[in-house]
């Protein structure tokens, strides 16, 4: 009861619920070794070991009205089975055991002695019974715990703690707003955001509403979630690369008739093309699995890639506008960039 309450009540770190463990085994053995093993290895080999005679003079010595008569009935009948006619050796003996057969050896047992533990164990026994019906958990819980010293038990709070989980994933360079809800009756007043041991302060929102932005993340961040006596387990934020259009390179090849020069563009929003000009567009791009460019008049087009660069070559007949959209694995929002050819 008392290894069970101490684990209950101070959830004992791991080498404390090992010492409690010893602590019992030690107990339980000692207990059972000289309550049990012991006076069965006495009563077992020491029989075996001790005289009739010397069992007689430990009687004699333990009990005063028996004193040495055992001794002697033992020694008389020896004597009668060596001289076998001897009548008054006989009857000497059955006298002498009459004697003994007086004596009730159970009336030299003390029970009443004994009954002055009883309170004792009367009381241990009514206080188990009231503890597991009160509260079984004390027993079954600090129990297991004790053997299972090994294991990292984390204490019960009087509040829970619930967010979206243990793996969470964003975008480079993109916001990422983390929420905790509450539920319980005693809240802390505030929570932390635990990175390599520095803390920032969680904006509450309402009284069991808390509020943390990352701003623009670049790369994977692990993360604790504290508060009170409350620490969370390792939270990943996984942050994804996003899907950038870096530039482009427009090379224009006016008509033949125009006897104009080719001529290059690079990375402007809007741009002048004689009409009829050959145009090949090199779009340079980062971490980009699909680029589509759409015009005006046209469903999406895929230009041909090699590595980040795609290119798309086309004859401009008219004032056109392209949008290019770019994505991949991670981003479901997509790159957007325009360009006006006129």
């Amino acid at each position: 009861i008392t290894l069970s309450s101490i684990e209950y009540l101070l959830w004992l770190p791991k080498n404390g619920r090992l010492v409690l463990l010893i602590v019992y085994l030690l107990g339980f053995f000692w207990i059972l070794g000289s309550y049990i093993f012991w006076p069965l290895y006495q009563l077992i080999f020491f029989r075996k070991q001790m005289s009739e005679a010397k069992a007689a003079r430990l009687i004699g010595l333990h009990f005063a009205e028996i004193d040495d008569k055992l001794l002697n009935t033992l020694q008389l009948e020896s004597m009668a089975i060596s001289d076998s006619q001897s009548d008054l050796l006989l009857a000497t003996i059955e006298s002498r055991s009459r004697q003994l057969e007086a004596f009730r050896f159970a009336d030299a047992i003390d029970f009443k002695s004994s009954l002055k533990f009883a309170p004792y164990l009367a009381g241990a026994v009514l206080l188990f019974a009231a503890l597991w019906f009160i509260n079984p958990q004390l027993f079954k819980e600090s129990g297991n715990r004790i053997v299972r010293y090994n294991v990292a038990f984390v204490k019960p709070l009087p509040f829970e703690v619930f967010y979206a989980g243990d793996s969470l994933s964003s975008l480079q360079n993109e916001d990422y707003r983390f929420e905790i809800k509450l539920k319980g009756d005693e809240i802390p007043s505030a929570f932390y955001i635990s990175t390599n041991g520095a803390k920032q302060l969680m904006a509450r929102q309402s009284v069991n509403e808390y509020v943390y932005t990352f701003k623009k993340p670049g790369r994977n961040i692990q993360f604790q979630v504290e508060g009170g006596d409350y620490q969370s387990q390792p939270i990943t934020l996984h942050v994804f690369p996003r899907p950038v259009i870096l530039s482009y390179e427009a090379q224009i090849t006016p008509p033949a008739y125009t006897r104009l020069d080719a001529v290059s563009e690079r990375s402007k929003s809007s741009f002048y093309v004689v009409e009829g000009s050959q145009v090949k567009l090199d779009i340079f791009s980062r971490d980009t699995d699909v680029l589509e460019i759409y015009s005006s008049d046209s469903v999406a087009i895929s230009p041909a890639r090699k590595e980040n660069v795609w290119t798309y070559d086309f004859a401009l007949k008219k004032d056109t506008k392209l949008e290019i959209r770019s994505s991949n694995r991670w981003s479901e929002k997509q790159e957007t960039f325009e360009l006006n050819l006129k």
